[in-house]
Order: structure tokens, then C-alpha cells, then sequence
């Protein structure tokens, strides 16, 4: 797995770092994480860069699977749709899932009313909210029918106060007017288990943990032969089938577990999403945090629901993460070291991002690769 930093500023583009976006690479495709203004153009000029570089983790555009958005803010959405259209301009014919956290009460609402179009100017935070984007979206081009490709459009229901692994969404075709519910998310992200974590946030918003499948443990095929079992035997252990004094789990090395991330994107520091991560089984090799302000600035943190360096590193430490990524940083930041020696207080392994880092993680080894 590779994570491609994309976009490092907060809000706007401020001392050569563009807004959010990054580039999940996986075994089985790639899901980028939040679109922010200019992301299509950034990815394009991130791939020449490891082209010229002859670095070996490049990126095509033709193997995303899946779009992440962390909420509706549109420094993390405004590059999605000129996407979309770019790659119907370039012929793709294979579908692509958004999927994106909207409130619970906007699902319900479409599941009652049995209607893709629904009105929402009662909700406090209907102006910036994901569902009036796919709206505007599907209105400008965004759908099937305009694009030529199937696209699945998901909204996800979050509170802040969500227990881990709670799924309340559904997928919507604005072309024949269905709504689904959803029960299982991976069926959208060829096999990659994703998880939305509750963050706190001015709007409705989602951290997002993305984990390839652990690799199959091999067959023992020494211990086959130390037991004289025959070509058959073999073959029907393997199938899963049991053999008369032996199971197919006794013949079976030990899976090898596969990386995961986790992408926080905009967050309050403190927020009940992160200690109930905390209590779960999920491992995290990389997590990938906001520190949009120092400690100095905390106040000014909490009055817009960011995070201090040093709140992010207590989170990294909180999950058990490996290693700690931090990124959308403020504009008033012009040396980004200030905020990795904050965060180091409180956690080893930090790294303040670059634009087109490359977060590589292989097994229990994670490299970083800076391409400026």
C-alpha cells in the first residue's frame, strides 16, 4: 500500500501546498481520499514527477475505484466533478463509487420520502452539506446517463457519538430515481475494507480506516509430506474439505496481515470517534491526521473544530498507530517542522507531509519518499 499526499493546506492554497486530496494505492485499485480545488491537475503532475524520478509507485487515474470525501467543506470536494468529466473525456467505461458522511437525518428523510431530490433548508448545516453538492453535481453532469459511466453515489449517516462499525447508509441513482440501503461497503471498493470513524467537526464529518485483506497463510506443504498424505489428500485440505485425522487448519501457515491507514480528515482534537476506535480490534500502520495549528493557537483550534499538532500526536498514540502523518496545515504556518516538534512530545514517529510524499508501507516497514 502507498499513501500519494497530494494537497497540505488548510482552506486555501498557501506556500506552494495545494488543499486536501490523497491517493490511496492498493492492491486492488486505488480510492482517493477528498478532492479538493485542482485535484485532477495535482495528480496528473504528482504521476510526472515519479515518472521522471523513475520511482516504481506510480499512479493512473484509470485505477480508482473508490472516492472518499471526509465532509462538505469545499476545500475537501470542489476538484470531484471536474474529475468525473475528465475521466469521461478520457473513455473510462469501468464504475466508480463517492461515498461521503451526510447526518442521519438526511437519510432518513430520503428513505421516507422515496425521492433522490429531497429539501433540507431546515437543517443548520444544509448550505455546505455533501448531499446538496451531489445534487448540484448531478444537475451540472455528474450522473450515469451524462458521464457514460456507472457512477454509485453513497451518503453515509454520522454523529459524532456513532459506535464504530454502525452503517447507516445508502446508495443513490439519481438517473432512475432508486435508493438502496447499504449494508456492506466494500462491495464498492473491490474488496477493501474501509471504515467511516465519527470525527467532530462545523459540518457533518468522517475519518476514514482503509485495510487490504490479510494475505491467506500458505498450505505446509513440508508437513504434508512428513504425514505421507497423498496427491487427494492434499488437494481436498487445501479445498477446505477434512481428511480423516487431520483438519485443513493444522496445515496452514499463518496469514500475513496487510497494511491499513487511517485518514482523519478535519477534526476537533478531542472527539469520542478516536477513543472508540481505540477500543476496537483495528490495527493502524499509518494515520494521517490534521494539525491545521500549534498549542499556541489551541482556542482558535477549538472555536473551528481543528486539531493542535500535539492533539493529533495524543491521537496517534491513543489508536496505536505505527507512524504519524500530519497535514492541512493553516497558512499562518510557513515552517511546518514547528508543528512535528510539538507533535513529537507526545509521539515518536512523526512526520509533517510535503506535497507528493509517498507514504509507503510494506509489511511492518513504512518509508517515506519526498518528491519536491
Amino acid at each position: 500500500m502507498q499513501v500519494h499526499i497530494l494537497g497540505t493546506s488548510s482552506s486555501r492554497p498557501a506556500h506552494g501546498r495545494s488543499v486536501s486530496g490523497s491517493v490511496v494505492n492498493t492492491n486492488k485499485g486505488i480510492i482517493v481520499v477528498d478532492c479538493g480545488e485542482g485535484f485532477q491537475e495535482r495528480f496528473v503532475k504528482h504521476n510526472k514527477i515519479l515518472k521522471n524520478k523513475n520511482s516504481k509507485y506510480r499512479i493512473k487515474s484509470g485505477k480508482i475505484n473508490t472516492i472518499l470525501l471526509t465532509h462538505g467543506h469545499l476545500d475537501h470536494t470542489w476538484g470531484l466533478l471536474p474529475l468525473l468529466k475528465t475521466l469521461s473525456l478520457d473513455g473510462r467505461e469501468k464504475e466508480l463509487t463517492v461515498i461521503a458522511p451526510t447526518l442521519d437525518i438526511i437519510v432518513e428523510r430520503i428513505l421516507q420520502s422515496d425521492s433522490v431530490a429531497i429539501k433540507v433548508e431546515d437543517i443548520d448545516v444544509a448550505n455546505v452539506d455533501i448531499y446538496n453538492q451531489y445534487l448540484q453535481w448531478w444537475s451540472l453532469g455528474g450522473t450515469t446517463e451524462e458521464l457514460n459511466y456507472r457512477v454509485n453515489w453513497i451518503l453515509v449517516g454520522v454523529d459524532k457519538n456513532d459506535d464504530i462499525n454502525k452503517l447507516n447508509a445508502i446508495s443513490i441513482n439519481p438517473n432512475r430515481g432508486q435508493i438502496e440501503v447499504v449494508n456492506d461497503l466494500s462491495k464498492f471498493t473491490n474488496g477493501i475494507k474501509i471504515v467511516n470513524i465519527p470525527t467532530l467537526h462545523s459540518v457533518p464529518s468522517c475519518g476514514w480506516w482503509i485495510k487490504e485483506p490479510d494475505r491467506r497463510g500458505k498450505f505446509d506443504s513440508e508437513k504434508a509430506r512428513r504425514n505421507n498424505l497423498s496427491v487427494e489428500q492434499i488437494k481436498k485440505l487445501v479445498n477446505g474439505e477434512k481428511i480423516d485425522g487431520f483438519s485443513p487448519k493444522e496445515f496452514m501457515m499463518e496469514s500475513k496481515k496487510n497494511p491499513s491507514v487511517l485518514i482523519s480528515g478535519d477534526t476537533a482534537g478531542k472527539n469520542p470517534g478516536f477513543r472508540k476506535f481505540s477500543n476496537t480490534n483495528y490495527e493502524t500502520s499509518v494515520l494521517i491526521h490534521e494539525a491545521t495549528f500549534l498549542q499556541i493557537n489551541k482556542d482558535r483550534a477549538e472555536k473551528y473544530f481543528h486539531s493542535t499538532a500535539l492533539e493529533a500526536a495524543k491521537n496517534a498514540k491513543l489508536i496505536g498507530a505505527k507512524q504519524l502523518i500530519i497535514t492541512h496545515f493553516s497558512s499562518r504556518i510557513k515552517d511546518t517542522k514547528l508543528l512535528s516538534s510539538e507533535a513529537i512530545e507526545a509521539f515518536e514517529r512523526v512526520h509533517a507531509a510535503c506535497d507528493s510524499d509517498v507514504i509507503v508501507i510494506e509489511g511492518e516497514e513504512i518509508k517515506i519518499n519526498s518528491y519536491p
